[in-house]
């Protein structure tokens, strides 16, 4: 397993992460960041472009995944939003 991380973005609390997703990586037992997860999550929810080379074990799936899911997670919230302006229902989903 890897190192956690230290400083500013040491929790993934601290990060801005959306409840939903703080709530599984409590689940999945992630205490705190991986030192690579501490340093690219907030890039990539940035929007900054990442190139993470890493060894395994390293937390580098995190690190991608949970900035897709949070990006996923507020397409969603937007777009929810804007379909209930006009239409009722769930607009067929």
């Amino acid at each position: 397993m890897a190192a956690a991380a230290e400083g500013p973005a040491a929790r993934f609390e601290h990060m801005g992460l959306d409840p939903r997703l703080l709530r599984a990586v409590a689940e999945l037992g992630w205490g705190s960041p991986t030192s690579i997860q501490a340093e690219a999550i907030p890039l990539a929810l940035e929007g900054r472009d990442l190139l993470v080379r890493a060894r395994t074990g390293s937390g580098k799936t995190g690190a991608y995944g949970l900035p897709v899911l949070q990006h996923l997670l507020r397409a969603r919230e937007v777009s929810g939003a804007a379909g209930r302006g006009g239409r009722g229902g769930s607009g067929g989903r």
